[in-house]
């Protein structure tokens, strides 16, 4: 989270035309009678997808490609395209052909097409994933927990001052506060940073894959779990008996609520830098007083 609030708070440019030509080249390097289908194009990402009979190497078998890179300039780009490349070559080597082609000095990222799951995913789903992840000991790391609460908490008087954050203002002060008193006794675990649905795909097989890397940190035991939580389409999954069940550490369970609301802090940041707070179904009021009244059921 704490890369996609500083890109909006610094209110860098991306440039998506710019690189658009080189993407074109590339891809004609590569494909013959290619048809391109452009997935995304995200906060930061550009992602394009290249149908199977159109590939000239077939390293990966029939399966569909997509191409990645980022709207960041070479520097940045190359940088991210490089960590999440060993990333999900240190965690998926088998399960997806990876590799990095460079274009005009810009990696790019290029792997097999993966697909939606349509399947409920459930917490039981969300542990098996995030128990099965053995990192590489060279991936960088850009931010640490305590980076994300300080940043929660500059953010808290931010919303305060915009009238975002209103009658729960003293509630979210004390709790950035004892998560800032108490930072000390938490596990720190490396976290992918944005777990959500939309970045949990499956291959041909099957096999599930977390994409989408760019916010890796230093976190906290439990932190991925309960920002899954956070999403509404998860919210029914927040009771205090799956807090019990699906937390593995203690710390993480007495700071739950505390944590939550710094999640939803910095989310609402993010929203207010980027203006798609004005496209919320619910404020944070509301989001937060839901959030807390189910961790009492």
């Amino acid at each position: 989270m704490l890369n996609k609030l500083r890109f909006y708070k610094t209110k860098e440019k991306i440039d998506f035309g710019s690189i658009n030509s080189n993407f074109h080249q590339l891809i004609s390097n590569h494909y013959t009678d290619f048809i391109c289908t452009e997935i995304s194009e995200g906060t930061l990402s550009k992602i394009v997808k290249a149908t199977p009979n159109c590939l000239k190497t077939n390293r990966g078998g029939q399966n569909s490609q997509i191409i990645k890179t980022y709207g960041l300039n070479v520097e940045k780009n190359n940088k991210l395209i490089l960590n999440e490349y060993l990333i999900l070559e240190s965690l998926y080597s088998k399960q997806i052909h990876m590799s990095i082609q460079e274009f005009d000095e810009r990696y790019y990222l290029i792997m097999d097409f993966l697909n939606k799951i349509h399947n409920q995913i459930t917490p039981q789903k969300i542990l098996y994933i995030l128990d099965g992840l053995k990192f590489n000991p060279n991936i960088s790391l850009t931010y640490s927990f305590k980076d994300l609460v300080i940043a929660a908490e500059i953010e808290t008087e931010v919303l305060i001052d915009n009238n975002i954050i209103m009658e729960s203002k003293e509630f979210c002060r004390n709790a950035i506060q004892n998560l800032k008193k108490n930072i000390g006794l938490f596990s720190e675990k490396i976290c992918h940073g944005d777990l959500s649905n939309k970045n949990i795909l499956e291959n041909t097989a099957e096999k599930l894959i977390l994409i989408d890397w760019e916010d890796i940190f230093l976190g906290i035991e439990d932190y991925d779990f309960l920002y899954w939580l956070t999403f509404l389409s998860n919210s029914s999954y927040i009771t205090q008996k799956n807090i019990d069940i699906f937390l593995k550490n203690d710390v993480s369970k007495r700071f739950c609520a505390e944590i939550i609301c710094m999640i939803l802090i910095i989310k609402t940041a993010i929203a207010f830098y980027s203006g798609e707070i004005k496209f919320h179904n619910l404020s944070f009021e509301t989001r937060l007083k839901n959030c807390l009244i189910s961790l009492n059921r």
